[in-house]
């Protein structure tokens, strides 16, 4: 008689369960399913075995009719915001800069004018098309600016599967389709693309589009999407030195930044040659916003948990009052400073999963540790966060869609997001809005204090173990 071996599936590889489960096959059978299948020996398995979740667990590995159905599933209430809600005010503001720029032109309004202009020329550019087609065929500007944002949502579901193709941890590669879908069924995912109104959405496509360009080795391609990104809005910019820095040579490195500076250049020039100072103080040096409710309560950021100066004796109050101004002067050092610290010691590491960690990482440090925050930003990263680890992409995902979708329904007065949102005329925010706040901003504040932990432990380990130490 044949010998007998036991064989995990490649759920319960990943999750290190179904030790009892194991269905026993002799080693003829097991070599005809390995050829059969086209998997190695240590990943053959049987449908039949396991608990229920277990097999579930199996058949979200594999495409399927379940990956139609989240995808229909996702696309009803993007389609639903798209058409009948309002947005909030980022969708106002879009509007007003569209009409501002084809009165006065792109340059003066970079000047100055009734709004802050900080999105890039050719942002402004493509959203002027799209107000003149929109025009043209009778559709209103929010819907005609939310709309192609569907297309980036798909395009950003397609980025992700390519990206996790490239990982070299199988279990990775084959739960790229769950990881796609989480993301498309995130209702963060689905609010900042269809209802919110603004272009963070598409920060999240470039920088899917260029971890997966750096973990496939095509850095000409990466360069491209940087520089494209930066056509949109320029925060993605933040990863560039992770992806620069993960790719092992310097001629690859090369590639990326020639690529990446005469893409970018190409969609500055028309107006750096008319005002260069102009688009780039407006662009590149814009400082951010500390949003504030009417009352004075800041939407986000440590300064939350400090007293306010009002509260303080005083005699203290002028040494506190230049403190606090001194930490928000220094925001943007405080953000940069460990992401390239983060950067630095993940050098050379250029597989999916770490570069997909290494940008959840990058924009964790930055909503940590930033007081200038717009609720939007989360989208930049949310296609990242299951790598991670599961258990911290969920509480993730749940945390701040209980506080953003909470907030956005109380705002509007609907659970569906339909009306008017009123965050001007509402200040006076409910307990429970409140607690998931300071949740969501203590979740990743200890996100980038564990990150960098890692980060600085890993840099000394490799320093110890290189021979410049001995």
């Amino acid at each position: 008689m044949e010998a007998t071996e036991a064989v995990a599936t490649p759920a319960e590889a990943a999750i290190g369960i179904g030790e009892p489960n194991r269905v026993a096959i002799d080693a003829s059978t097991r070599k005809h399913l390995d050829d059969l299948h086209g998997v190695k020996p240590a990943l053959s398995f049987s449908l039949e075995a396991g608990k229920p979740w277990e097999r579930w667990a199996v058949r979200l590995s594999e495409p399927g009719p379940w990956v139609f159905l989240a995808l229909a599933v996702g696309a009803l209430p993007r389609v639903f915001w798209i058409l009948f809600s309002e947005g909030t005010a980022d969708a106002i503001v879009w509007e007003a800069l569209v009409q501002d720029v084809r009165e006065r032109g792109m340059i003066a309004a970079y000047r100055g004018g009734d709004h802050i202009l900080n999105h890039p020329p050719m942002a402004v550019w493509f959203a002027s098309q799209l107000d003149f087609a929109g025009q043209r065929l009778g559709i209103p500007f929010s819907v005609s600016f939310r709309a192609p944002l569907l297309a980036v949502d798909l395009a950003t579901f397609a980025a992700i599967l390519w990206l996790f193709k490239a990982a070299s941890n199988e279990v990775w590669q084959r739960a790229r389709w769950a990881i796609a879908c989480f993301w498309w069924l995130s209702p963060l995912a689905m609010i900042f693309s269809s209802f919110h109104g603004n272009t963070d959405s598409m920060v999240a496509l470039g920088l899917v589009l260029s971890a997966g360009a750096v973990a496939h080795q095509r850095y000409i391609l990466a360069g491209l999407m940087v520089g494209l990104g930066l056509w949109i809005k320029i925060p993605g910019v933040l990863a560039a030195p992770l992806l620069w820095m993960a790719i092992p040579h310097s001629t690859g490195r090369l590639k990326m930044a020639l690529s990446a500076t005469i893409t970018a250049l190409l969609g500055y020039l028309p107006w750096l040659a008319v005002d260069a100072r102009a688009v780039i103080e407006s662009v590149f040096f814009y400082p951010g916003l500390r949003i504030q409710t009417t009352q004075g309560m800041p939407i986000w950021g440590l300064e939350r948990f400090v007293p306010d100066w009002r509260q303080i004796p005083v005699e203290w109050r002028p040494e506190y009052r230049a403190w606090m101004i001194g930490w928000l002067r220094n925001n943007r050092l405080i953000c940069l400073i460990p992401i390239g610290l983060l950067a630095l010691v993940r050098r050379g590491q250029d597989d999916a999963l770490k570069l997909a960690s290494g940008i959840a990482a990058t924009y964790a440090i930055l909503y940590g540790f930033s007081n200038l925050w717009g609720f939007q930003y989360l989208a930049w990263s949310a296609p990242f966060w299951l790598a991670l680890g599961a258990r911290w992409g969920v509480i993730a995902t749940l945390l701040t869609t209980a506080y953003v979708y909470g907030l956005y329904a109380w705002l509007c007065d609907s659970w569906l997001l339909i009306g008017p949102w009123n965050f001007a005329t509402q200040p006076d925010w409910p307990l429970s809005l409140r607690a998931a706040r300071d949740a969501c901003i203590l979740f990743f504040a200890g996100t980038a204090f564990w990150q960098i932990g890692i980060a600085l432990n890993e840099e000394r380990r490799r320093w110890k173990s290189s021979p410049a130490s001995k």
